[in-house]
């Protein structure tokens, strides 16, 4: 179960890195393989309306042999407005969908969608904002051991098309700091398992939203992330490299994280989540910057959300509403009620 947490945080810093290009109102429709990537966004009040409005069916037919719903809760205000909260994994099986009666009807009888990063044009891309400056490179912050298991692993598997798409090869190694390797190996690990990005909730979800004309908010911003992996010590940086190559060759180990998803297991995500950590340092600085901060600002938008009076499908990856200090008991402490759907 060690490797269950290269899948974890491994797919918050690809969904935390890789680019987008969601601009011009135009996407692939979900049945055709195909989903828009979400990337950040300079406000976390920004929405995008599609130029054509499509009238939405009030009844869909979504065709499921079961009605399993692995994380969702429904939240009232103490004024009474409500939403759905779902608990979402960033990376799946096309075998996933069609989803859940029980999942699509609440996000039906929603107005607006919320994901964690989502905006229609970018202005910068991962390498530019991963890549050293000023003569340091790659050889400065890892040992020679590690560069070199990078380089082979990196060399016997395909660099990812997201970031083949800006340039990135095996040429340009030693030009980008360690957590942009790190979300090039989590990519090729996630494809390796037979999961994919382009399968993930919050993908399918902005697909289902745009096809709607539904308005999308980024509960996350630009800033924000930027601020956030660049505020991660070298030695957590570091060790992210090293779990990373050992889920390329594991691959079982990531499917099993998404297997625990499907399942609705709490206790088997929380058990899983830093596992592989054997520094504790690591896993404070690590559960503090990508969850408990986090967490904080999820909250104060599902705050925000239902203050402005919105009906909102709220979706973030599960393991940001599981455990003591996560948005769902944060919410429950500020006196909402919340009721797990299952």
């Amino acid at each position: 179960m060690k490797l269950f947490i290269s899948c974890t945080l491994f797919i918050i810093f690809v969904m935390m890195l890789v680019a987008c290009d969601a601009s011009g109102g135009d996407h692939v429709p979900y049945e055709q393989g195909a989903a828009i990537m979400a990337e950040p966004t300079p406000s976390p009040t920004t929405s995008q309306t599609p130029t054509t409005i499509q009238e939405p069916n009030p009844t869909p037919e979504v065709l499921q042999q079961d009605d399993q719903v692995p994380f969702m809760w429904q939240v009232t205000a103490p004024n009474g407005q409500t939403m759905y909260i779902f608990g979402a994994i960033h990376a799946a099986p096309a075998e996933l969908y069609p989803l859940s009666q029980t999942i699509m009807d609440a996000f039906y009888r929603s107005d607006y969608l919320a994901v964690e990063v989502w905006e229609t044009e970018s202005s910068f891309s991962p390498v530019d904002v991963y890549a050293y400056t000023g003569g340091r490179t790659l050889v400065d912050d890892i040992s020679a051991e590690l560069h070199q298991r990078l380089t082979e692993a990196l060399a016997e598997n395909q660099i990812p098309f997201s970031f083949s798409y800006f340039g990135v090869s095996l040429e340009s190694l030693d030009d980008f700091m360690p957590m942009m390797w790190s979300s090039v190996l989590a990519q090729i690990a996630v494809e390796k398992s037979g999961l994919s990005l382009r399968y993930g909730l919050d993908s399918y979800f902005i697909g289902q939203a745009l096809d709607r004309g539904m308005d999308i908010l980024s509960i996350e911003g630009s800033l924000q992330q930027i601020e956030t992996l660049l505020g991660l010590s070298l030695p957590l940086q570091t060790h992210m490299v090293e779990i990373a190559l050992n889920s390329v060759s594991n691959a079982e180990a990531v499917k099993r994280g998404y297997e625990i998803w499907r399942k609705g297991d709490d206790e088997g995500m929380i058990a899983a989540l830093f596992e592989g950590f054997t520094d504790d340092g690591l896993v404070e600085e690590a559960f503090d910057a990508l969850f408990r901060k986090r967490n904080l600002h999820m909250a104060d938008m599902v705050s925000f959300f239902m203050a402005e009076g919105k009906k909102v499908f709220y979706v973030v990856g599960a393991d940001h509403l599981l455990g003591e200090e996560s948005v769902i008991s944060l919410l429950v402490e500020r006196g909402y009620e919340v009721e797990r759907i299952r």
